[in-house]
């Protein structure tokens, strides 16, 4: 189930400062980011979605229209290679499109741009899984302040800097390998020089 939380636009003595709508899915939620709104009367939500029958993992733009009651309906599905483990998006200079980096359970780093007008998911490019992490990349951030690089970990240890700019799209640095000894669950940029990691 996805639940939206929405302040009430009137509160009173008498009501609760939110609204909640719930909106059943027929597969399980990974993650889930708003994309950046375009116009104030509907806004897109992308979901990482992994259906068990079928064992086929996507991801989908949903078009959330605030109406009386509000309306989720189906945009776009992009499969991916496996389930989702992390999902970031990221407005590029000079580019309408934002930018959305989607890590896997395989191993793998995956790119696309959203299309803001019609929710369209178009491939951009991605890190394959070979050489990149031995397993799961358990998490990502993406520098929002100029480095142009999103930082991956993984149970496996390694730390990876993987370029997003114009020049170095693509480009994959191994950053740091304990070679096994040591895993880490999650990542966050701090500045555009420094970034935290953490696990067991």
């Amino acid at each position: 189930t996805m639940a939206l939380t929405i302040p009430s636009p009137q509160p009173t003595s008498h009501s609760p400062p939110f609204q909640v709508h719930r909106f059943p899915q027929d597969q399980y939620i990974d993650a889930l980011r708003w994309l950046p709104q375009l116009s104030a009367f509907h806004r897109h939500v992308l979901l990482a979605t992994f259906n068990s029958d079928t064992s086929i993992s996507s991801l989908q733009t949903l078009t959330y229209t605030p109406n009386s009651p509000p309306n989720l309906s189906l945009q776009s599905s992009y499969p991916t290679p496996s389930r989702i483990t992390s999902l970031k998006t990221l407005l590029i200079p000079q580019s309408p499109k934002p930018l959305i980096a989607a890590s896997t359970l395989s191993g793998s780093l995956l790119f696309l741009s959203a299309d803001l007008v019609n929710g369209s998911l178009d491939f951009e490019f991605s890190v394959p899984e070979k050489g990149f992490h031995r397993g799961p990349v358990s998490g990502i951030d993406v520098d929002g302040n100029g480095s142009g690089s999103v930082v991956s970990v993984g149970e496996d240890g390694k730390i990876n800097l993987i370029g997003i700019g114009s020049e170095g799209r693509g480009s994959n640095q191994r950053f740091f390998d304990s070679n096994g000894l040591v895993s880490y669950s999650t990542v966050k940029w701090a500045s555009p020089f420094e970034f935290v990691t953490g696990g067991l």
